[in-house]
């Protein structure tokens, strides 16, 4: 993965497993990348906070990655060419 564009953040598109529907759409930078890497959980960076979260770390809704697919976008803003993750998987709700 190359990090070095879009100040360290890569696009990270997550879909259902079985549906192939959107869940949500965030950015990760390396240390999020590595860390949805490590524990099978989604994490993303927020810009907005300038920190890392994981998805489900309140509510208990956590995104479980099945699969990654590692894909080139061309021109995606300002003919900049980025790489984006998309990554399947499955919304775990909350059992109380």
């Amino acid at each position: 993965m190359d990090f070095s564009k879009l100040d360290g953040l890569i696009p990270a598109v997550v879909q259902d497993y079985q549906s192939g529907e959107v869940l949500m759409v965030g950015f990760m930078n390396e240390e999020a990348w590595n860390i949805t890497r490590s524990t099978g959980y989604v994490t993303f960076f927020s810009r907005t906070r300038n920190t890392l979260w994981t998805k489900g770390e309140t509510s208990g809704n956590r995104l479980a990655v099945r699969d990654v697919l590692v894909a080139a976008l061309t021109a995606l803003i300002a003919a900049l060419d980025v790489a984006a993750l998309y990554l399947t998987a499955l919304l775990l709700e909350a059992r109380w």
